[in-house]
């Protein structure tokens, strides 16, 4: 062999050996859709996935059981509570595997029909022919894979082999590049595939995962029938022109030796189970030739049938079992003594063309190729069962029975489900304030990045009846009672909502503002308690009672706290400190009315006048000039806005200095 050849040969059989594993999951027609991923809040039920595809079942694992759902299961998957105490995001993987279920409890039986170029499915339970599959010109040659998964037909006329699957019973694929192929055998595992070319004298070996030609032999003169040795290290062929068996090594592909002298045109083999021992038929002698496998030598010649076509063992290896295309009939050969022990009759003139026997060996199959029909033979009686119609001509060189079909698995796929926390947040806690207050209220979540939102249900509190965020307001009560905002918040995260949180804000009433009014020196509030005074809008502390004797001017005003609010301020009063009264007349003179209106009037009480009289302006002008009474007298404020006014007063003889605040209104 070429060393390149060999060294190419070998890598594809060793990337076959490799992927052999994976057999199951190329030909396996079991499959699942992809399922979508899942995004779920915690506590919420989540959906259940109903999974499609080919497959007649399903099995899923999941990665994550904390997330509510068990780490492994059957079918599909049912809805669940969705769980995640944590306060991040919860990720399980679920990984579905399809399977395809047992085809049938009982093998089936593949018939390539060569006049009909189509195969018949046979079922072996019920005796009856289940489906037809197209296939090639002149299908003659077939080889069911070791796991009963696929069946090879050669198509001897199209020079190319079928590949059929028998979950779907459909052609899956078509090997080319042959001559004439007849006989196949496979290696144990099934990973590779020999097919005999009679026309070229070679045989190709197939990768049955690539489904590639990966090399060629060449043996003697029309190769046709095949066998791989139960250690897979040895291919056997036979060489029907030349009469002779070739022994293949499976390792590189070389020809180990030649066993010549077979008998007369051998075309089909068949290995012992313990691989010992080689029955070769042979048409042109009526013969069965035994083999030594390991020896390479001939051990017997076994008398037979008219032209032996087809052999099949028992399952023990026992007995061998021989159709006779000539004859009509089954020998039964006894492996112990290498003689027949009986012949089993067929329909006249049927040419039986081909046997296999079923995996418990109480079956025997035989395709007869004159009537077109498949006989099933009972080997406890030898007699024959059923006689079923299949194509036209057919004709089945190898083993044609597959084993029970099991549950296979294909691809698997995975998808993920995710479980968001559910978001929670710190209580806010009640809050009282008082109108114009600005009023904020933060809120924290419990995982990063939550977001809030609100209703409020009084809006006249200055709070919107809705919102988002933190609360940020400027607080209003126009009224005499408390105004109180339920407030109901809701923590968000990851399209989840937690629970609400709920509490209050009180806008307390604000207290009617008090009247200050000037009395002599003495400021007095018409509230009795809670006085706060200002000067100039400054508060002056420590200060609370309902009257304040001023010692310094500016603009005084007041305000009283309660509930605990204060009020607006109070009316203000611009006090000017001019003088310090003298105390007789601060005890004497009286000014009224407070507030007065236009006419303003000065009360002597009984003092000698006369008195000089002059009245300011809050900011000191002189509004009325100074002039001279001699006692009671009526002031004028006739033309004056509305204000503060200073009332000077001078007692002529004695020269003591009044000075009093008047109001006008």
């Amino acid at each position: 062999m070429n060393p390149f050849y060999a060294l190419r040969r070998a890598a594809a059989l060793l990337l076959a050996a490799a992927l052999c594993s994976e057999t199951c999951a190329q030909t396996c027609p079991a499959t699942v859709s992809q399922p979508l991923n899942q995004s779920v809040c915690a506590g919420a039920s989540a959906a259940g996935t109903v999974f499609a595809g080919t497959g007649t079942g399903f099995t899923w694992a999941n990665s994550t059981p904390a997330i509510g759902l068990p780490a492994s299961g059957n079918g599909n998957l049912a809805a669940f509570t969705a769980v995640n105490t944590t306060t991040s995001p919860l990720t399980a993987t679920v990984t579905v595997t399809p399977q395809s279920g047992a085809y049938a409890p009982n093998p089936y039986a593949y018939i390539p029909n060569k006049g009909s170029n189509n195969v018949s499915v046979y079922n072996t339970a019920t005796q009856a022919v289940t489906g037809t599959i197209p296939v090639g010109s002149e299908p003659l040659g077939v080889q069911v894979a070791p796991d009963g998964m696929r069946v090879y037909i050669a198509n001897s006329g199209s020079d190319n082999v079928s590949v059929i699957s028998t979950y779907s019973n459909t052609v899956i694929a078509t090997v080319a590049a042959m001559d004439a192929p007849c006989g196949m055998a496979l290696t144990p595992n099934g990973s590779v595939l020999y097919v005999a070319n009679r026309a070229d004298h070679s045989i190709s070996v197939i990768s049955s995962i690539t489904l590639q030609p990966v090399d060629t032999i060449f043996v003697g003169q029309e190769p046709v029938g095949l066998a791989v040795s139960p250690d897979g290290a040895k291919l056997y062929v036979c060489n029907s022109g030349s009469n002779s068996v070739s022994v293949i090594s499976t390792a590189d592909g070389s020809v180990v030796t030649t066993i010549p002298n077979i008998g007369g045109a051998p075309e089909v083999l068949a290995l012992s189970p313990d691989g010992q021992r080689l029955y070769v038929s042979n048409l042109a002698t009526d013969e069965v030739t035994v083999i030594d496998a390991a020896a390479h030598t001939v051990l017997a010649r076994v008398p037979v049938g008219l032209m032996p076509f087809g052999l099949a063992l028992s399952p023990d290896g026992s007995r061998v079992y021989v159709s006779n295309f000539n004859s009509a009939n089954i020998a039964v050969i006894n492996a112990t003594t290498l003689t027949v022990d009986r012949f089993i009759a067929l329909p006249g003139n049927s040419s039986p063309s081909g046997i296999s026997i079923s995996p418990d060996g109480a079956r025997l199959f035989v395709v007869l190729q004159n009537s077109n029909s498949l006989a099933a033979v009972l080997t406890a009686t030898d007699q024959v069962e059923a006689n079923v119609p299949v194509g036209a001509g057919p004709v089945s060189l190898g083993h044609f029975v597959t084993t029970p079909l099991q549950p296979c698995t294909g691809t698997p796929r995975s998808f993920t489900i995710t479980v968001n926390p559910t978001p929670r947040m710190a209580a806010p806690g009640n809050r009282s304030v008082c109108p114009d207050d600005a009023v904020q209220v933060p809120f924290t979540g419990t995982i990063p990045g939550s977001t809030f939102s609100w209703t409020n249900s009084i809006t006249a509190t200055g709070l919107a009846a809705t919102g988002t965020g933190d609360i940020v307001f400027t607080a209003v009560n126009g009224g005499s009672t408390d105004l109180v905002s339920a407030v109901s918040v809701t923590p968000h995260a990851n399209g989840c909502s937690g629970p609400a949180q709920n509490f209050t804000i009180r806008v307390n009433d604000r207290p009617a503002p008090p009247t200050l009014t000037l009395q002599g020196n003495t400021l007095v509030s018409s509230a009795a308690t809670g006085n706060t005074w200002f000067i100039d809008n400054v508060q002056i502390p420590f200060i609370g009672t309902q009257t304040f004797t001023p010692t310094s001017s500016g603009v005084y005003s007041v305000r009283v706290n309660s509930n605990p609010c204060p009020s607006l301020f109070s009316n203000g009063i611009n006090f000017v400190v001019t003088a310090i009264n003298d105390p007789v007349l601060e005890r004497s003179l009286t000014l009224g009315p407070v507030p007065a209106g236009d006419v303003l009037y000065l009360r002597t009480s009984g003092l000698s006048g006369p008195f000089d009289v002059r009245v300011l302006s809050a900011a000191g002008a002189e509004v009325r000039p100074r002039h001279r009474v001699a006692g009671n007298a009526s002031l004028s404020l006739a033309g004056l806005p509305a204000g503060t006014y200073v009332v000077e007063v001078l007692q002529v003889r004695t020269r003591a200095r009044f000075v009093k605040a008047a109001v006008k209104r």
